[in-house]
């Protein structure tokens, strides 16, 4: 098995309705969205199932539970979790 946990921060994570240049750009499902005061979480599932956090210092506009979205971000913020 080749596969490698990774981390990425929830604040590397972009979230929009279309596509924005990221490296890596993933169509997910808004399960949730919540507002802590200066930033917006939204909690999103993958296609497969994995749910992930992705936060902006502002709210989107149109994302709303149950709703589609797309996320991105860099290969740069990617971290390996690897073994000590």
């Amino acid at each position: 098995d080749d596969r490698v946990p990774v981390g990425l921060r929830a604040e590397d994570v972009h979230i929009g309705r279309e596509k924005g240049g990221n490296d890596v750009e993933v169509e997910v499902t808004i399960k949730e969205v919540v507002y802590r005061g200066t930033s917006v979480d939204y909690l999103v599932e993958l296609a497969d199932g994995q749910d992930l956090v992705a936060t902006s210092t502002r709210r989107e506009p149109g994302l709303e539970p149950g709703g589609q979205a797309v996320i991105g971000f860099s290969t740069e913020d990617v971290v390996p979790l690897l073994p000590d």
